[in-house]
């Protein structure tokens, strides 16, 4: 049964273009409790996107080789919504499968500070995968204090995501 107070509610994180005009978008806040996976980037840039969702089904980090081979193939296996950073060459070939058609390999390792491809799982459809930037004025917004680093905030400690795979 679906919890009522997260109907129609949105966690509205980035801005895309489209048609000519930048459009805020999120994700619906049930697609949050499904497992959402962040690869790549900047401390700043995850730290950023992982606020501004505000969830704690997040597993975040900088590269898949952190990741034990269990939770690879659980993200390419079963995981709908993934948000990719700029990413390494290696992580980029990886996951290129995922963000095709659309987005090469190098696309995916070129993205600037603050971009993002996404691939989303909205209503248990697969998404189209296409680019994004993190909101602009809350990125601003945090600049003026502090960001935690990932591993202050919500990330998911390696031991923690291998209990989960188990």
């Amino acid at each position: 049964m679906k919890d009522k107070s997260m109907e129609n509610q949105v966690i509205y994180f980035a801005e895309t273009d489209f048609k000519g005009n930048k459009v805020s978008f999120g994700i619906k806040a049930e697609d949050c409790l499904r497992p959402i996976v962040i690869i790549g980037g900047s401390d700043q840039d995850r730290s950023v996107l992982l606020e501004n969702l505000n969830i704690d089904s997040v597993v975040a980090c900088e590269f898949l080789k952190d990741l034990p081979a269990e939770a690879k193939n659980f993200i390419f296996n079963e995981v709908g919504t993934i948000i990719a950073l700029r990413l390494s060459p290696e992580d980029a070939k990886l996951l290129e499968k995922i963000f095709t058609p659309g987005f090469s390999a190098r696309d995916l390792e070129n993205l600037n500070q603050g971009e993002m491809c996404l691939r989303l799982m909205i209503d248990d459809c697969l998404s189209q995968p296409f680019r994004a930037r993190l909101d602009s004025r809350r990125v601003e917004s945090r600049r003026a204090r502090t960001l935690p680093t990932p591993r202050q905030s919500k990330e998911v400690p390696k031991r923690v995501l291998e209990e989960i795979l188990k």
